[in-house]
């Protein structure tokens, strides 16, 4: 059985071969499973890949990502041959290509043939509704009518939505979000300041991190927003650390994780410079400037100068 499958909406594909892989995984376990970057093929016997038997036999199952658009001329070539021809029954090969595919070349052609084809345009706005209200279930965000139509007109893609609902979702721990909270919450430039906020203090650049931290504040960015985007940054760092420091590559990352490449990327080069236990050092500081803030204890852009203040001392 041979897969196509690609598309804009990268979200919803990094999805699907996700739980194809872990449907695999669970039914015939983690060694008949074999996953090919199609940068890495060059040299690479690509019939000892679809051909070889695991030691106890058994179904097999190997993907090949972004062969279209990363792999040579010569592997591209070689593979249209090898799949025109007979493969073993119990091998499942499925083509991953993340974004558009060049429908030019022949490997496409040949796979648009004769394999299962499974193209993830991005969606129209009124299609969004069912994946956020699904999204909301999974992440135990409660929205009113008026919140979700609001979402949906600032998220332009799934991306965006899922990364809009994780902040809601560790703001609101199950329950009802009011409209001050959302407003306060959702759509805005906090998250590209975070990210620059947080490669400075990954490097104690505390001049920096003051001037981002106090510009983004004189624009009138929220502090609250600010202070549920680093958060939601934080346990991404987390996240990609162990999943990095395991092994994992980052486009896998990215699809266990749900979380965009560009996220993964951009998040990869912060985590050199910071130990595990440093950041859960300034999650708990930053859960502790949020009870500061909602008690009183501190005026929110007072407590939000002191966490920076924190963060960037070594």
């Amino acid at each position: 059985m041979k897969y196509l499958i690609f598309g804009e909406d990268t979200y919803r594909s990094g999805k699907q071969i996700s739980v194809m892989k872990q449907k695999f995984i669970d039914g015939y376990g983690r060694d008949n499973l074999v996953v090919k970057k199609g940068a890495e093929l060059d040299g690479v016997n690509l019939e000892n890949i679809l051909f070889a038997q695991t030691l106890l036999g058994g179904d097999r199952l190997v993907v090949f990502e972004d062969v279209l658009a990363q792999a040579s001329d010569e592997v591209r070539q070689e593979l249209t041959k090898i799949i025109q021809g007979e493969l073993p029954n119990d091998l499942t090969v499925v083509f991953y290509e993340a974004g558009k595919v060049d429908r030019r070349l022949l490997l496409f052609k040949v796979l648009n043939k004769s394999a299962k084809v499974e193209e993830f345009r991005p969606l129209a706005k009124r299609e969004l509704v069912g994946e956020a209200k699904n999204m909301m279930v999974e992440k135990r965000v409660m929205l009113s009518d008026w919140q979700m139509s609001g979402l949906l007109e600032r998220t332009s893609d799934l991306w965006q939505l899922h990364n809009e609902l994780d902040k809601l979702s560790a703001f609101g721990l199950g329950k009802p979000i009011t409209n001050e909270q959302f407003q306060q919450l959702v759509g805005s430039s906090a998250d590209a300041n975070t990210f620059a906020l947080l490669d400075a203090i990954s490097v104690a650049d505390m001049p920096t991190a003051n001037r981002i931290l106090n510009q983004a504040l004189r624009q009138g960015e929220n502090e609250i927003r600010m202070l549920g985007s680093i958060a939601y940054q934080l346990r991404n760092l987390i996240r990609i650390k162990d999943m990095s420091e395991s092994g994992v590559k980052p486009n896998i990352i990215s699809q266990r994780a749900g979380i965009h490449p560009f996220v993964v990327q951009k998040t990869l080069s912060q985590i050199r410079h910071l130990s595990r236990r440093k950041i859960i050092s300034a999650y708990q500081k930053l859960v502790k400037t949020d009870w500061q803030i909602k008690t009183g204890v501190y005026k929110a852009s007072d407590a939000l100068d002191l966490l920076v203040a924190e963060l960037t001392n070594r």
